[in-house]
């Protein structure tokens, strides 16, 4: 029960952020509705804030991001009855809009400055005048952006990390479901992926984390199933440090690496070079890159360091890297400011 004085019928929660903060829907008591509506809320286990709509009855959440800011469906004033995929940010409900369509709401959510609480991209999908869900992204700037499809006749987005790649399903020409991804605007069938006899067809793609791993759903062998898949990448991938925040337990993750080898974090406060012994030629993009941590990647070349921020960390602009010691190969810098 996150509402502490328990004045709603039915509620569920669909999302929740590395803070603890959860988001979802709930069917509130509100006079002037023929029958109760549903409420996009958000609450940290103390205080519960519940969403107003576009004037419409019903308002439901789908994500919330790690800035506690909420994204989902509101219903407008309007005969017949039309939604809009709303983004809140902590402050104002703002309306983002349509493809021509009467309906449309978002999935997915992320920052595009890792402690850059006022920038953001969504996902999700719109309806179109011809009355086809499609697939799209949402800017801050208040643009609208159509992601290609398969060639059928209707696609979703649903989630997206901080390097912009975006997952979701899309039909075939034929009507099939798949799941997709979506990166730098060029639409990839996921099913390409797998060896010819895996027995898979992956049908729908939820959620990509920061080291490009995906969720989703699919038959096997005829039954409906789960599954994680992992793309191959051209060199050792890392998260940011998470959550970034002064005087809070983080860890950074990665993947890519020689298996039972060791891995170095490295870190620092701005873009430059620093040589790797041993490696000649070889330079991490750090200026004065510091070493933080060595750990050893596991069998499946996967690595996580855990640490503690000191509270003096807060509003510190942070570079970090992470350097296979075996190989000299390296990760892409991460930049933040930790919170």
């Amino acid at each position: 029960d996150m509402h502490p004085d328990g004045a709603y019928q039915y509620s569920k929660i669909l999302s929740v952020n590395r803070l603890g903060v959860v988001s979802g829907s709930a069917k509130i008591q509100e006079s002037g509705w023929m029958s109760d509506p549903f409420r996009a809320y958000l609450s940290d286990g103390v205080r519960t804030n519940y969403l107003a709509t576009f004037g419409g009855r019903d308002s439901f959440c789908y994500v919330i991001d790690d800035f506690n800011r909420i994204a989902g469906s509101a219903q407008l004033d309007t005969q017949p009855i039309s939604s809009a995929p709303f983004l809140w940010d902590g402050t104002t409900l703002h309306n983002l809009g349509s493809l021509g369509g009467n309906a449309g709401r978002v999935n997915g959510l992320t920052s595009t400055s890792l402690g850059g609480a006022q920038d953001w991209i969504a996902v999700g999908s719109s309806l179109t005048a011809s009355l086809h869900e499609q697939a799209v992204r949402f800017d801050i700037n208040g643009s609208i952006t159509a992601l290609d499809g398969l060639g059928g006749l209707s696609s979703r987005a649903w989630g997206i990390n901080f390097a912009q790649q975006i997952v979701g399903q899309a039909d075939t020409p034929s009507g099939d479901p798949r799941a997709v991804l979506w990166e730098n605007g060029v639409i990839v069938d996921l099913n390409q992926y797998l060896p010819s006899n895996s027995g898979w067809v992956l049908t729908n793609a939820v959620d990509i984390n920061e080291l490009g791993e995906i969720c989703g759903n699919g038959d096997y062998l005829g039954e409906s199933m789960a599954y994680r898949l992992s793309p191959p990448s051209t060199q050792p991938l890392m998260t940011a440090v998470l959550p970034g925040i002064a005087g809070a337990s983080s860890s950074v993750t990665g993947r890519g690496f020689s298996p039972g080898q060791k891995v170095a974090l490295v870190y620092g406060f701005a873009l430059g070079s620093t040589p790797v012994p041993g490696f000649p030629g070889a330079s991490l993009d750090i200026a004065n890159a510091q070493i933080a941590f060595v750990e050893l990647a596991n069998s499946f070349g996967r690595i996580r360091f855990h640490f503690a921020l000191p509270p003096r960390a807060h509003n510190v602009r942070l570079f970090a890297q992470a350097l296979d010691l075996a190989t000299g190969e390296m990760s892409l810098v991460t930049e933040q400011t930790i919170r």
